[in-house]
């Protein structure tokens, strides 16, 4: 989690260096936040996490305060989606960045 949040930092310092600069070479970025891009397909991955670990009120906080809310395969199926999701962003910052 935390090499993907420096590759997404990465690319905002890149978009807002370019926006100042007034420089419209961040092509492979505008292909990446297509609806159907990696942006948008990590978006969804973590408010998904973000969802399963929030806390729950009523009974089912009780319940979850028994059990761990998240299963070994969708653990594994999410941080195997977000790190091809980094990859991808890497790729695409190293191709903007020549």
């Amino acid at each position: 989690m935390t090499s993907l949040c420096d590759v997404l930092e990465s690319l905002v310092k890149l978009a807002e260096h370019e926006s100042a600069n007034g420089s419209p070479r961040l092509s492979t970025l505008k292909l990446l936040g297509k609806p159907d891009g990696p942006l948008v397909k990590c978006q969804a991955e973590l408010d998904d996490l973000k969802k399963k670990l929030e806390p729950a009120s009523g009974w089912k906080a009780v319940g979850n305060a028994l059990t761990w809310p998240l299963k070994e395969g969708d653990v594994t199926k999410t941080l195997d989606n977000l790190e091809r999701t980094k990859a991808t962003l890497q790729l695409a910052l190293t191709a903007d960045q020549t």
